[in-house]
């Protein structure tokens, strides 16, 4: 941290605490206090992250400031559809990173908050491997590169045909690659023109990437990552099971309610 930047600390155990009523400046004073506080930290009761997060994400975004919020844990996360649902109303141009330490975090719902956060999720093993893993996420927390990504599809294409996933596009950091998959319904790829064109800021330039779609290999193993990312956004939210099955035998995917079965003639 350096001494402009502002910074406040949230503990959630069976309760929440907050070290700062406010977000304070990083100055030697601040930090010393910040390292005491983390010193006399306690374990007690279960992994409450909710009201933590609700406290992180209602903190105020102090104007010219670029807002990130990291929550680590070494416990199992709960309460994942009313985290989601919080996520979805109070993030605005917050930024919500995820860090998972031992086995214990569901590692893929952690992905899933950061994913709904614009962040990363960084997986920490063992203890011995905390330092490694905070210092190169801090680092990329220092260096955003394109953020606010928008996809701009031809104009022959209507929004009612695309489903993109993840549906929001996160930022991109140095040395960590966005993917994402897109479905144009009822079209043949060979009949696909014109320009996907993607945009966002690159600092305070503007960024712009165009690909001609004409271009685009075809690669049939597209799809089923398609379905594997519909299908994770549809379990992490409120979802009806049969639209779940319906995608899943649609591609022949394991999911929570199908399975696949080798008959041996």
């Amino acid at each position: 941290l350096h001494p402009r930047d502002r910074f406040n600390l949230i503990t959630f155990a069976s309760e929440t605490a907050q070290m700062f009523h406010t977000s304070r400046f990083a100055s030697a004073e601040n930090l010393a206090h910040a390292r005491q506080f983390v010193e006399s930290l306690e374990p007690n009761g279960g992994t409450e992250i909710l009201p933590a997060l609700t406290l992180a994400l209602d903190n105020p975004v102090h104007s010219n400031y670029f807002k990130h919020i990291v929550v680590l844990t070494d416990g199992a996360v709960g309460n994942e559809e009313e985290i989601l649902s919080l996520i979805a109303k109070q993030l605005g141009s917050q930024r919500l990173f995820t860090v998972g330490i031992g086995s214990a975090p569901n590692a893929h719902f952690m992905r899933t908050v950061a994913e709904r956060g614009r962040g990363t999720f960084t997986y920490i093993g063992s203890v011995s491997e905390v330092t490694d893993k905070k210092v190169a996420l801090f680092q990329k927390l220092e260096s955003p590169t394109v953020t606010n990504i928008v996809l701009h599809w031809p104009g022959q294409i209507t929004n009612h045909a695309i489903t993109v996933y993840p549906s929001t596009i996160p930022d991109v950091y140095a040395g960590d690659p966005v993917t994402f998959t897109a479905r144009l319904a009822n079209r043949d790829q060979h009949s696909i023109q014109g320009t996907l064109t993607m945009t966002g800021h690159a600092g305070e330039q503007v960024w712009q990437q165009t690909i001609p779609l004409a271009e685009v290999p075809a690669s049939p193993g597209v799809s089923k990552i398609w379905a594997r990312r519909k299908i994770s956004e549809l379990m992490s939210g409120s979802h009806e099971r049969a639209e779940v099955v319906q995608v899943a035998l649609r591609h022949h995917l394991v999911t929570r309610y199908t399975s696949l079965v080798a008959v041996d003639h």
